[in-house]
């Protein structure tokens, strides 16, 4: 059986035929966690477990849907976006190409360049001048 990655999150239960209507809501208030998976509820078999963050009491409190039947802490799988971008970082970072000795030089260079042109105050065209020089 594969394993299910999660976190226990903070969650609004809703009634089963309430859930997307007030998932919808949550998330235009801007207090719903894009980070967890809506689930059935482990803790009441008829509601949905809909993921939650910020001022959430309030927005509930002020809106007094009628498909809200609690709060309360419970497991959630993750996202398939924040899963999918753990595996694009891991792919990202062993996909990392090496820098030729040219991209060094001219990034060496370009820090030289904007180095002196804090050090100094000068213009630009003082400073290239004078990196010329040194050369």
């Amino acid at each position: 059986m594969k394993e299910v990655k999660g976190d226990s999150t903070t969650v609004v239960l809703a009634r089963r035929h309430c859930a997307k209507d007030l998932r919808d809501f949550l998330d235009s208030q801007k207090v719903l966690s894009k980070d967890f998976r809506m689930v059935p509820s482990k803790e009441n078999g008829d509601a949905i477990a809909i993921p939650v963050c910020g001022n959430f009491l309030s927005v509930i409190a002020e809106s007094s849907h009628e498909g809200v039947l609690g709060t309360s802490e419970e497991f959630c799988p993750y996202s398939t976006s924040v899963l999918g971008n753990q595996k694009r970082k891991q792919t990202t970072a062993a996909a990392a190409r090496p820098v030729s000795p040219l991209e060094q030089a001219l990034a060496s260079a370009t820090q030289k360049f904007w180095n002196e042109m804090n050090a100094t105050g000068k213009d630009e065209a003082y400073v290239l001048g004078e990196l010329a020089l040194l050369d």
